[in-house]
């Protein structure tokens, strides 16, 4: 998946700082840092030039302008993801947005949107539509246009409201919260965490080294970004719940098993997980500036 960044206006240090700490926390993902406002396609260049001194509403027109050339997922530089791309994306099959903790605005500083939607003929009416000669009040644009999607298609937008999975406030930040939106990650104190490297994918990795894999049929690959969403806390005090997950799969394949033995397995896994987010991020993960 691709992971969009971007900025408007005069380039800042912290600006290149907040791209290079998520490109850092997310080496297995192509991470794209846009800062042209060539990007603007075309057709919206016109009511761009009108308000292209709000930067918000000028952020709005380069995160649409850019998901809708290359489809994936957008993350405003004070985003920091607590799962992997993937893992957060997972559920997500058409334009998902998250609503704003303790408010009623959809938000813009995480968007998803999956390759081929093909609506994208509702942003072009209503940035045809919309009156550019009206005060442009904070956020209004964005969250307007998303209203106005849902309400004429509900079927291919998605506004999520789960202020602890996706938090903007201290208080509602749980060990399931897979994102820290608004800044929570400076006021918190923390970094991103790789979750590709979580205790799901190191179990499925340890599986995988003995001959067993994810089916089609199975739940594995969904239980493993659980574990890595959760985190290796949530496993170890649930390691009862994840053994009896594989003492499932395996009655399905006619598999021996035994509870010790997947114990064992898991705990190993949790070990790998932890060890893996100990190190080091690699030094080549740096951020491609897309201009």
């Amino acid at each position: 998946m691709i992971v969009h960044l971007g900025w408007i206006g005069p380039m800042t240090d912290r600006a290149k700082l907040a791209a290079d700490r998520i490109a850092r926390s997310l080496p297995n993902d192509v991470v794209r840092f846009h800062t042209s406002e060539d990007l603007i396609l075309p057709a919206w260049r016109r009511p761009y030039e009108r308000i292209r001194k709000n930067p918000h509403m000028a952020s709005d027109f380069l995160r649409h302008s850019v998901l809708r050339r290359w489809p994936g997922l957008w993350l405003d530089l004070d985003v920091t993801l607590r799962v992997s791309p993937a893992n957060l994306a997972a559920a997500w099959d058409k334009y998902t947005v998250l609503k704003i903790s303790g408010t009623g605005w959809a938000g813009t500083d995480v968007i998803y949107v999956p390759e081929s939607w093909p609506n994208w003929g509702m942003v072009d009416d209503y940035i045809a539509g919309y009156d550019f000669s009206q005060p442009l009040g904070y956020l209004a644009f964005a969250h307007d246009m998303i209203t106005a999607m849902w309400q004429r298609n509900r079927s291919s937008v998605a506004v999520i409201d789960d202020a602890s999975l996706y938090p903007c406030r201290k208080r509602d930040v749980t060990h399931r919260s897979q994102v820290l939106r608004c800044g929570l990650s400076q006021t918190l104190g923390v970094g991103g965490t790789v979750a590709a490297n979580g205790p799901g994918t190191a179990l499925k990795k340890l599986l995988a080294s003995i001959g067993i894999t994810a089916s089609p049929q199975c739940r594995c690959n969904k239980r493993a970004a659980l574990m890595d969403a959760r985190g290796c806390d949530w496993c170890e005090s649930n390691i009862d719940t994840i053994v009896q997950w594989l003492r499932e799969e395996a009655a399905s394949r006619g598999l021996p098993f035994l509870d010790a033995a997947a114990k064992m397995l898991v705990r190993r896994a949790i070990r790998n997980a932890r060890k893996e987010a100990s190190r080091a991020r690699p030094p080549g993960s740096q951020v491609h500036d897309q201009g």
